[in-house]
């Protein structure tokens, strides 16, 4: 395995896994190749194909591997703080506002 620390890419090699434990919420995401993930005590494995990106939901041991030559890109899911939630009720509270101006606007135009 080889880690691009520019682009936070990790290049797997066919045949060499790597073992992630406790990774509830880690988004793998495929950049090149094709990346075959096992889950333990899930059934089915998952494939995902360059571009494509998936959510581990559990947290027993993760294997994910290449088929050939592949790359990764693994990010941690975003926080939840007060501070954020904040933002996200003042952005939601700002589009509706201007969701329901538009819709009074339009009828007074009809």
């Amino acid at each position: 395995m080889k880690i691009n620390l520019q682009s936070g890419e990790y290049e797997l090699s066919d045949n060499t896994p790597i073992r992630l434990k406790n990774a509830r919420g880690i988004s793998v995401q495929c950049t090149a190749g094709t990346i075959w993930i096992t889950l333990t005590g899930e059934a089915g494995d998952v494939f995902l194909q360059a571009g494509e990106c998936w959510a581990i939901k559990s947290n027993g041991l993760a294997l994910i591997e290449s088929i050939g030559t592949g790359c990764i890109r693994l990010e941690k899911p975003a926080r939840l703080t007060l501070a954020n939630l904040g933002k996200s009720i003042k952005r939601l509270r700002q589009t509706t506002l201007a969701q329901i101006g538009n819709t009074q606007r339009q009828q007074r135009l009809s």
